[in-house]
């Protein structure tokens, strides 16, 4: 008698306690999964966010770097060699922002390396030619100078829009 006792006490226990841990394996199983999920889900929305906040840093600098690169022109020669340590500051400026910008397209966008240096080239080329640059635009002072400055610039404009095309172009995509 007393087995059939522990029987029927195990039988209404386990008839109690087997949907109890099922429902709570289920329940820690569903727990699992959703974290996983979520996580999942955060983690590919702060890539893309950081992604984007590059995308503009870079697309910021290659900005920059167009204005500096005519300011400098513009600075060069207005002041015909008498230059004060602001100027200086100016007329460094576009090799600067060209470092910076260098150095984030190889960090976050190593895929368009091959057109920051197509850009590289084209800023040494028209800083070699810096000084007859300014000769001309000196000695011409009276002409339209427009066409020659824009012949001048062309190939780092060129580079500059194409640059800007190609990171827009990677902020419109959805993959991280």
């Amino acid at each position: 008698m007393m087995t059939r006792r522990n029987d029927a006490a195990i039988a209404k226990i386990a008839v109690v306690l087997i949907p109890v841990i099922a429902g709570s394996i289920l329940g820690l199983m569903a727990s699992i999964i959703t974290n996983y999920y979520t996580f999942q889900i955060a983690q590919k929305d702060t890539i893309r966010k950081e992604r984007m906040v590059n995308i503009e840093r870079a697309m910021m600098l290659t900005e920059k770097y167009s204005n500096y690169v005519t300011n400098a022109l513009v600075i060069g020669s207005a002041k015909n060699g008498n230059l004060t340590s602001h100027d200086t500051v100016i007329l460094t400026a576009p090799n600067d922002t060209l470092r910076e910008l260098s150095v984030v397209i190889s960090l976050y966008f190593p895929q368009l390396r091959s057109d920051i240096e197509q850009l590289v080239i084209a800023h040494k080329a028209m800083m070699n030619r810096y000084s007859d640059i300014i000769d001309y635009i000196n000695k011409h002072s009276g002409e339209d100078i427009s066409q020659r400055i824009q012949k001048e610039v062309a190939p780092i404009e060129d580079d500059v829009h194409s640059l800007m095309y190609k990171l827009s172009e990677l902020g419109q995509r959805n993959d991280t």
